[in-house]
């Protein structure tokens, strides 16, 4: 029993997220995948049940060890253009003037610090959301990052230094939380993350997320010249993750790479070669001397 309903429900869910189900609602990782490696994620914790489930023997075999994960895809990701920069800005601003009261007034201020925090620092909302106000100073934000672990140290400008002491700070050690005595981090990221989906929502931005912020960062230092290693150290993250991720296509960028292989054009091969095939035409060979 238990071996068939691993069989049609796990598998052939996963191969067919269509699949017929006699319950009103399908389960919510059976739903269509939205991301480009969606199905192999699910694969693989698919899988990890399964081989749980042969260890306890509650199936004779693991139904998923010929299933082959599909190649994994590399999203490029995407930065907020100026116009749609300006667009969020914009809507921030309407619900800090439109608040009903003083307290939401606060609340939509601090949530137009913390994007520019996370815009101009490129930490991910979590490490934005957990940063005690100790860790900014001289101009900049110093931390360890929560995913990995990696320690980062980035300079902040002026104005976000300005605005991040000007406006009322969520608790007395933290910016955007009241800390975890009150709340989980988890809790107060969501609720940041409601206030954003509000502002995306305004400013005409379907695909408008949080993360696109440290997209923005990464791929402006690119495009104003900065290595991939430079903006590697920045992220916290690897060089492989940083070229794999933020490597996108751009106007300037392609703009500064046509210069770069123009410039090439001067003094490359195709010049020297007709030095050489002038020299040849006089009779001299490589070492100059007379064939």
């Amino acid at each position: 029993m238990i071996t068939r309903f691993v069989e049609i429900v796990c598998v052939e869910g996963v191969r067919n997220p269509d699949v017929e189900w006699k319950r009103k609602k399908k389960p919510e990782w059976l739903k269509k995948p939205e991301g480009a490696n969606a199905v192999g994620n699910k694969l693989e914790r698919l899988g990890q049940f399964c081989r749980y489930a042969k260890r306890e023997k509650w199936i004779a075999a693991d139904p998923t060890e010929e299933m082959k994960r599909p190649p994994k895809q590399h999203v490029q990701k995407k930065a907020y253009s100026p116009n749609e920069w300006k667009r969020i800005l914009a809507a921030v601003e309407k619900f800090i003037i439109e608040a009903p009261t003083p307290a939401e007034r606060v609340t939509w201020m601090q949530a137009r610090v913390l994007i520019l925090f996370q815009r101009f620092s490129g930490l991910r909302i979590s490490d934005v959301t957990a940063c005690e106000k100790g860790w900014v100073k001289k101009g900049r934000v110093q931390l360890y990052a929560i995913k990995n672990g990696a320690y980062i140290d980035v300079a902040l400008p002026p104005n976000v230094i300005g605005e991040l002491r000007a406006v009322p700070a969520v608790s007395e050690n933290y910016w955007f939380w009241s800390g975890p005595e009150s709340s989980s981090l988890d809790t107060a990221t969501k609720k940041w993350h409601e206030k954003f989906n509000k502002i995306f929502k305004a400013a005409g931005i379907a695909n408008g997320s949080s993360h696109r912020f440290r997209d923005t960062f990464a791929v402006s230092m690119l495009e104003r010249g900065e290595s991939m290693q430079s903006v590697a150290d920045a992220l916290g993250i690897t060089l492989t993750v940083a070229e794999r991720h933020y490597n996108p296509k751009s106007k300037r960028r392609q703009e500064a790479l046509d210069r770069a292989v123009r410039a090439a054009w001067e003094t490359g091969p195709v010049e020297n070669q007709e030095e050489d095939d002038a020299e040849n035409a006089n009779g001299k060979g490589e070492s100059g001397r007379v064939m």
